[in-house]
């Protein structure tokens, strides 16, 4: 059928203050307060996207690595980070990936980085 998308992920749009993606069937907004990497960049970086097993979506040129666990709810996950806060980022995605610490616990976030 022409028009149809074989993609499993893909960038619907961009505006000013938020992208939408679709992954694998369902639609993503990101707002770029939840999701600042993307406030600045360029398009054709934002447009240069991947998806791995297990929901794990890579922008390369970015070097950004999210989860669709964060995109369906950001506010669980509610570190924020500058653009180039590594760091934070980090922790963030630690957690996303199901190690089980928890970004508000501080003593953990500790133990995790030493």
């Amino acid at each position: 059928m022409p028009g149809t998308s074989i993609s499993q992920i893909e960038v619907l749009n961009v505006d000013g203050q938020r992208l939408w993606l679709l992954v694998e069937g369902k639609e993503y907004f990101l707002s770029h307060k939840d999701f600042p990497w993307f406030k600045e960049s360029k398009l054709a970086d934002v447009l240069n996207i991947e998806l791995y097993s297990g929901g794990h979506i890579y922008w390369p040129a970015l070097d950004v690595d999210l989860s669709t666990a964060i995109l369906e709810n950001p506010a669980r996950y509610p570190l924020k980070s500058s653009k180039n806060s590594a760091v934070a980022f980090a922790l963030r995605l630690h957690y996303c990936n199901g190690c089980g610490i928890s970004p508000k616990n501080k003593s953990q976030k500790k133990q995790a980085y030493r």
